[in-house]
């Protein structure tokens, strides 16, 4: 699936659109993780998610500055990532072209999150199988081809290609061309 072709929803303060790509809830129903891709169109305040850390790392656009707490941080490059608090304070200055953000959400004390950039020549990408564990892939650029341990699951993806991988995957993701680049998010519960 195309990152793009995920239904964009409204923030929850109203000031922008996201796309959610993956997302867990506890047995009582509480959102215990999300993953979204938020689109940044203009200035203002980010949504607040109390007992939640986030991490916001821009995928694409830029340049923009997020301020977490009265304290600035400017986001020039894909790759560059903010650390904070749900429950802070917290908007974006856009001061160059529209920008998207890869957006992790988890319940603090309960969930927690690694968001990495895989480059050619660093790769492949080890998959490990685990009911408490999750592994969703963007391929941000070039290709990239999937080797699950399952016969006949090889798959080839392109750039704007998302892969929520079943918790059951086991394999590997090789890295095409020297151009290709992976995010990859492991949650882990």
């Amino acid at each position: 699936m195309k990152l793009l072709e995920l239904p964009p929803e409204p923030w929850r303060n109203g000031g922008g659109v996201t796309r959610t790509v993956a997302r867990g809830e506890s047995d009582a129903g509480g959102e215990l993780w999300r993953v979204s891709a938020a689109e940044i169109t203009a200035s203002g305040a980010f949504s607040r998610f109390p007992h939640m850390d986030r991490q916001a790392m821009l995928i694409a656009g830029g340049p923009l500055t997020l301020i977490v707490a009265c304290t600035p941080h400017t986001m020039a490059q894909v790759g560059d990532t903010v650390r904070f608090s749900g429950e802070a304070d917290s908007a974006v200055t856009l001061t160059g072209r529209p920008a998207r953000f890869w957006n992790v959400m988890t319940r603090r004390g309960r969930v927690s999150a690694t968001v990495s950039l895989i480059r050619h020549g660093l790769g492949p990408l080890t998959l490990d199988a685990s009911a408490s564990s999750r592994h969703i892939v963007l391929v941000l650029a070039g290709a990239c081809q999937v080797s699950l341990a399952a016969p006949g699951a090889d798959t080839h993806h392109e750039a704007g290609d998302l892969l929520s991988l079943p918790t059951t995957a086991t394999g590997l993701i090789h890295l095409g061309t020297p151009e290709t680049l992976l995010l990859h998010t492991h949650i882990t519960l």
